[in-house]
């Protein structure tokens, strides 16, 4: 056993000192120069590359959103429509046929849950009855231009700068949206139009159609009485409702900034040079960093918490390439920053780089407006930077 133990430690011993020097050395001399990999860092604002950027204004269509928008701030103006779809008992419905029901009380309650603008600034608007049926998911500024409704006042609000603003409603419009409810074919329900004053200097948003909970929802309230027999609350849920924005902003277009807004449809091109990667890299990490020009960024009661960053197949057009996911740049307070690592992947391997196209990612649902400095901006430490991180050969 002694001696057993003796060899083991000897050739332990042995194999250390045959193994001083570096292991790899013996397979590296195996592998040919020109099958080597090396992992290289680059980043832009240290290289001279080309780049540029701006905004321009484009239209998307609001029959979806989340938000209804009302109200009019620095030359834009944002109009709603509304429709409420009444369900009636069968006590009601028969009631309505015998003309025994009395409506006592009509409002509408709008909870208002997103606000841009200077607080306490005037603001108001009135509801318009609609003559005419309409859509909201074909319903833009030529609708609205061409919409016939009773240019008479039907109702204002009570209290239009509350976080619930009330507006009561004609007894009579509401008995006739009932007697809609049944099939009368005398009754007519096309739904209200609500139009901020002019002299309006913020705008409202309210739970759009398409996001819950419902109890969040514009909601038409009628106090109903059948005299001697029932007294009774009818809440009724919004079936449809758009908001079309019209106007110019205020706020001008700058040649060194990328600007973003929301609703108003103001979204901004960029576009990097990446033909410095060599084209059978493989790119491990690319991220994008975009600084934020704090002094003319404005935001609402909810900030905008990404932008969204989408793969462009045709640079002239502004056309999207829907087959490539986009990607979201989140927001860090002083800069939005998030991985691209799929678009440069996407380039290097032979996708033609038409560049990208930049949106806020709450477009549907606010107006915030976001500055961020571009690829002409004075300051060339605050234009748009992209590290990149690839795999290439030695």
């Amino acid at each position: 056993m002694k001696l057993n133990f003796r060899l083991v430690v000897l050739l332990g011993l042995l194999f250390a000192v045959g193994c001083k020097d570096n292991i790899t050395d013996i397979g590296d001399n195996l592998i040919p120069t020109y099958d080597r990999f090396v992992v290289k860092k680059v980043r832009t604002d240290t290289l001279n590359i080309n780049q540029k950027s701006y905004a321009y204004k484009t239209s998307i269509n609001l029959g979806a959103s989340p938000r209804t928008l009302l109200g009019k701030y620095r030359g834009i103006k944002s109009t709603a429509l509304l429709r409420f779809y009444l369900n009636l008992a069968d006590s009601v419905s028969n009631a309505l046929r015998v003309d025994s029901l009395v409506i006592k009380k009509a409002w509408i309650e709008l909870d208002v849950n997103y606000y841009m603008g200077e607080a306490g600034s005037p603001f108001n608007f009135s509801v318009h009855k609609i003559n005419q049926f309409w859509m909201p998911d074909s319903f833009n500024a030529d609708s609205l231009a061409k919409l016939n409704y009773d240019s008479k006042i039907l109702a204002a609000p009570t209290n239009p700068l509350d976080s619930i603003i009330t507006v009561p409603m004609p007894a009579q419009v509401a008995l006739e949206w009932m007697k809609y409810a049944i099939k009368d074919s005398l009754a007519v329900n096309n739904g209200l139009l609500l139009l901020p004053d002019e002299s309006s200097r913020h705008i409202i948003g309210f739970q759009g159609l398409s996001k819950a909970p419902l109890t969040l929802e514009p909601i038409l309230k009628i106090i109903y009485q059948k005299p001697g027999s029932f007294t009774d609350t009818l809440n009724s849920i919004v079936t449809h409702d758009v908001n079309v924005i019209t106007g110019v902003s205020e706020i001008p277009l700058n040649t060194k900034r990328i600007q973003l807004q929301g609703e108003y449809a103001l979204r901004s091109y960029f576009y990097l040079k990446t033909d410095f990667i060599p084209k059978d890299a493989i790119i491990n990490k690319a991220t994008l960093r975009m600084f934020v020009d704090s002094t003319s960024t404005i935001y609402g009661s909810i900030k905008t918490d990404s932008i969204k960053v989408e793969f462009v197949s045709d640079s002239s057009k502004k056309e999207i390439d829907l087959k490539t996911p986009p990607a979201y740049l989140g927001n860090y307070g002083s800069y939005f920053y998030g991985d691209v690592t799929g678009f440069i992947q996407k380039w290097v391997n032979g996708s033609s780089n038409q560049g990208l196209i930049l949106r806020a990612s709450d477009e549907g649902r606010a107006l915030n407006f976001i500055s961020i400095y571009g690829s002409n901006a004075t300051d060339k430490n605050k234009r748009p930077r992209l590290t990149i991180y690839y795999t290439d050969k030695k």
